[in-house]
């Protein structure tokens, strides 16, 4: 779907939105296009409706200076233009393997791929995305459910509070249908999108689909993590937040 008012219409631009085959939504977009309505129309018309599914990529750059407070279990590779420090405190889980990457003074970028049902940009256009939402799996991401703040989450009085699964359990979650994450594009300069990063958040569940825990990139480099205990009706008893500011070098 593509949406203009006379404002964007004066940059050629277009506010796309786009679906997965099961009509979920997976991404919206600002396009630049130059031709006429009618011509896109047209293309829309004659590319759409046959339930194919179609890749479009993007980037994004990457920080260029990383300040690590803590380990996030299973972060696969910590990556930053110019340099990663890792703070005093930080310390990894036994058997970790995990690697750093300098893009180098240009500050480099990062890139990924999103499945839509028939992809209707036409040619000639640019696509720069702003949100993502992400289903069913965590083939995007290489974060995983972390327990470190399990056994900081009390259940009060409550006499039927639901244990936490650990990490072998949970990713056993049947995940299918549900919101796994999404990436929401920092608007640095709006006369170019491009600049802007993507913040990702990650969501974890139980056996029952209750989100027990969420981990989402602040924008001082950092991840807040909410991890959540129900109890057996789906009530939250108590949420713990752990917040990630390296700009203090500290955690909260």
């Amino acid at each position: 779907m593509f949406t203009q008012d006379a404002n964007m219409r004066t940059d050629n631009h277009w506010l796309a939105s786009f679906y997965d085959l099961q009509n979920r939504p997976v991404m919206t977009a600002m396009m630049t296009y130059s031709g006429t309505r009618e011509q896109l129309q047209d293309y829309v018309s004659q590319n759409t409706g046959n339930s194919n599914t179609g890749t479009i990529t993007y980037s994004s750059p990457v920080i260029a200076d990383l300040f690590v407070n803590e380990r996030q279990q299973g972060t696969p590779e910590y990556k930053a233009g110019a340099s990663i420090t890792f703070n005093d405190g930080f310390e990894s889980e036994g058997g970790a393997e995990f690697e750093t990457n300098i893009a180098g003074p240009e500050g480099g970028s990062s890139s990924g791929n999103i499945s839509v049902s028939d992809n209707p940009v036409p040619t000639g256009s640019t696509i720069t995305p702003l949100t993502l939402t992400y289903y069913d799996d965590y083939s995007w991401t290489g974060n995983t459910y972390s327990v470190t703040n399990n056994a900081k989450l009390e259940a009060g009085n409550n006499l039927y509070p639901e244990a936490l699964p650990d990490a072998a359990n949970q990713q056993k979650v049947n995940t299918r249908g549900l919101t796994t994450g999404s990436k929401v594009r920092v608007i640095e300069n709006p006369d170019d999108l491009t600049a802007g990063k993507f913040l990702a958040t990650v969501n974890f569940f139980d056996d029952n689909g209750r989100t027990i825990q969420t981990q989402g990139e602040n924008y001082k480099g950092g991840t807040d993590v909410v991890t959540s205990m129900y109890d057996f009706s789906g009530k939250v008893l108590s949420t713990y937040l752990s917040h990630n500011n390296p700009a203090d070098k500290k955690l909260a």
